[in-house]
């Protein structure tokens, strides 16, 4: 081989380092976020109930950006070798993305981003939580096979797949860093016994309980006949009604902080103390510095 062909082969990325390290700051993120947790495998179901990693999803994918268009790019060609590869779970079974009926015809369009926008209307709205729940599970399974050595990397399906699942990833993840450190406004609501774990951010002295927020499904005391209708009468468009909690489907904007928390809680509280910062300092603690 001539010299200038072995120096060429010899700078193609390989992407099983870089997913491996974007894969362990993924992991110290989300075992700081649910330190309750016990296992990668929870952790995995927690995240993807988490509001911070589905809305990014959802985010990137609204973008008009060339990012957005790598994004989905990535989406569709994981989908497509995942066809090519018998990627396994823990139990043997095949991993396997079924939300992705048009993105082949996708693919071949020249009109790509007329396409995306009316297979957008007509199919990811109703799909959009199962979509990206199947892509989490399944670049945790590329993890899982890549870690546990259930794979063979003389399949260039399965190196496509490692290269696909850090272009998803890296996006998603850079995106929620980036945020972290720009929005000091954003303040958390958690009670891991009653499932809660809402977000709010300061906007403009309004106070916006932002979407995916896990609020109480129970009432732990009596509000007046006045809040409860009030936040009935939110819960019966904004809300869907899971085992433990309620989700969060839109942000709602409330007047005061202590309205948002009562909100949360679904009972009277003590906003100062409930509310508190990614470092936990609470809104008592910030009142009192500033």
């Amino acid at each position: 081989m001539e010299q200038y062909n072995i120096l060429f082969e010899s700078s193609k990325i390989e992407y099983i380092t870089p997913f491996l390290k974007l894969w362990m700051s993924f992991n110290n993120r989300y075992k700081k976020e649910f330190q309750w947790i016990s296992s990668d495998a929870k952790a995995i179901k927690k995240c993807k109930e988490d509001w911070t990693f589905k809305q990014t999803f959802m985010n990137i994918l609204w973008w008009r950006s060339a990012i957005s268009n790598d994004f989905n790019n990535s989406l569709s060609s994981f989908y497509d070798n995942l066809q090519n590869y018998n990627l396994k779970d823990g139990d043997g079974n095949n991993v396997t993305i079924s939300h992705v009926r048009e993105w082949k015809d996708w693919r071949s369009r020249q009109d790509v981003i007329y396409f995306i926008e009316n297979w957008r209307r007509q199919y990811f709205e109703s799909e959009k939580s199962t979509l990206f729940e199947e892509y989490i599970d399944a670049i945790y399974q590329v993890r899982c096979n890549l870690v546990h050595g259930d794979f063979n990397l003389d399949n260039s399906y399965f190196i496509w797949l490692i290269k696909d699942s850090y272009n998803i990833l890296y996006p998603i993840l850079n995106n929620i860093f980036e945020n972290q450190l720009a929005n000091s406004s954003i303040y958390e609501c958690k009670n891991l016994k009653r499932n809660i774990n809402a977000k709010c951010e300061f906007r403009d002295w309004a106070f916006v309980v932002l979407a995916w927020s896990h609020i109480a499904k129970e009432c732990l005391n009596s509000f007046s006949a006045n809040n409860n209708f009030k936040r009935l009468a939110l819960m019966n468009w904004k809300t869907e009604v899971k085992d433990n909690y309620i989700e969060l489907m839109e942000n709602i904007t409330f007047d005061t902080p202590s309205w948002a928390s009562n909100f949360c809680l679904w009972m009277n509280s003590n906003w100062r103390n409930e509310w508190k910062r990614s470092d936990w300092k609470t809104m008592s603690d910030i009142l009192r510095n500033n």
